[in-house]
C-alpha cells in the first residue's frame, strides 16, 4: 500500500441545520471532501493515534459542524 494522503476520521457531529447529532461514516467523508478513496486510510478510535504518528504528512479529515468540507492542504 502506498502512503496515504488523507486519514479519514469518521465520527459524530452536531448538524448546524437541525442541531441533532449525526454519525458521519468514512464513505460519506470521502464523498464530502471529494477525495479519492485510494488516497485514504480509515482511522477509528483504536488506531487513530498510531496512524497520525505513522503518516505524519497525511491530512486529517473529520466531520465538520460548519459543513465546509474544503481541504486546506499544507
Amino acid at each position: 500500500m502506498k502512503k496515504p494522503k488523507y486519514i479519514i476520521c469518521p465520527g459524530k457531529v452536531m448538524s448546524k441545520n437541525d442541531q441533532q447529532i449525526h454519525y458521519i461514516n468514512s464513505d460519506s467523508l470521502v464523498h464530502l471532501y471529494n477525495v479519492n478513496k485510494e488516497d485514504c486510510i480509515i482511522a477509528n478510535e483504536y488506531n487513530y493515534h498510531f496512524l497520525k504518528e505513522k503518516y505524519k504528512n497525511a491530512i486529517l479529515l473529520f466531520p465538520k459542524y460548519s459543513g465546509n468540507y474544503k481541504i486546506n492542504e499544507q
